[in-house]
Order: structure tokens, then C-alpha cells, then sequence
């Protein structure tokens, strides 16, 4: 038996000897594959919140918005 004795391995090294074990290890590969592509899918949502939070910080660190950009610093009004 290999080394590596993670529920997949295992099942696939005793896939080879018993067929019935089989369509057991084929469901386990297929929910490996549904947890990873949802802990993908949670690092994006993740990584887009994190990258809107900065966005929000930047934008909050003293620029006023005037006329739908910057305003100047040296500005004392802002024409609408």
C-alpha cells in the first residue's frame, strides 16, 4: 500500500483488488472536485471584497469628489 494514506488513496488502492469498491471512490473524487471548485470559488468572493475595501480606504483617504472626479487640493470651492 502506498505511503500516502489519505481517504482517496486508500480507496483507490483498494479499487484495484475489490471492483465493489469502486463506485465508492468515484463519488469521493467527484465531491473532491465540488469542495475544491467551492474554496475557489470563496477565495474570489473573497479576494473581490478585499480588493473593494481597499478601493473604499483609497478613496476615503482625503480626496473629495467634485464633479465626478478629484478635487483639487488647492481648491477653496467646488463648481457643481
Amino acid at each position: 500500500m502506498c505511503q500516502d494514506m489519505r481517504p482517496a488513496a486508500v480507496s483507490q488502492e483498494f479499487s484495484r483488488f475489490h471492483e465493489e469498491i469502486l463506485p465508492m471512490f468515484d463519488r469521493l473524487q467527484n465531491n473532491r472536485k465540488e469542495w475544491q471548485a467551492l474554496a475557489d470559488a470563496h477565495e474570489e468572493v473573497k479576494a473581490l471584497g478585499q480588493q473593494q475595501q481597499q478601493e473604499t480606504a483609497a478613496k476615503k483617504v482625503g480626496t473629495e469628489v467634485c464633479n465626478g472626479g478629484p478635487a483639487p487640493k488647492s481648491s477653496t470651492c467646488c463648481i457643481l
